[in-house]
């Protein structure tokens, strides 16, 4: 076990020579090049602080311009919603569209119609029919009202013809 952690440690130790090996040339370089750009940094301090304090300005500015950007924005939007509903409402009232008031001659009239089919549908499905006859026609002829010819009367069909009827007690 001892075997393959000499042989990474010997890897190891090989690429760290030739990584310093490689790097020396970088690091000469380095330590001159440092002092220049020390010596230049502090040449242009005052220049850069100029241009940081510029910079705040225009960043206050162009914060600004944003900000007014999107109240524009917010009151075009608004102005927009305010033309669409006053287009809307002319042009409603210019191909007159307003609801109209309902009108109580024809209220009365529908009532009287939904009251004559009431009774008409009392009339047809709530009448003694004989036992074990269904009129043929439930929506035919509304004038004859109670009396039904033999002939317009056919047995009941299907499940209708096997129902007991009962008879409700009172006594209970």
């Amino acid at each position: 076990m001892d075997e393959p952690s000499s042989a990474i440690h010997t890897i190891v130790h090989i690429v760290r020579y030739i990584a310093a090996a490689l790097s020396l040339p970088l690091r000469l370089a380095w330590i001159p090049l440092s002092y220049v750009l020390a010596l230049v940094s502090n040449l242009l301090a005052p220049a850069g602080y100029i241009l940081g304090y510029l910079g705040g300005w225009v960043g206050a500015v162009a914060g600004l311009l944003v900000s007014l950007e999107f109240s524009v924005a917010a009151f075009i939007g608004v102005i927009a919603g305010v033309l669409m509903a006053v287009a809307s409402a002319v042009l409603t009232t210019y191909f007159n569209m307003q609801d109209e008031p309902e009108d109580t001659s024809s209220q009365g009239q529908r009532e009287a119609l939904a009251h004559s089919k009431q009774v008409y549908l009392e009339q047809q499905y709530l009448r003694q029919e004989p036992q074990g006859l269904e009129p043929d026609w439930h929506w035919a002829d509304t004038s004859q009202s109670q009396s039904q010819s033999p002939a317009r009367l056919r047995r009941v069909s299907g499940l209708q013809t096997e129902t007991i009827l009962e008879e409700d007690d009172s006594e209970e």
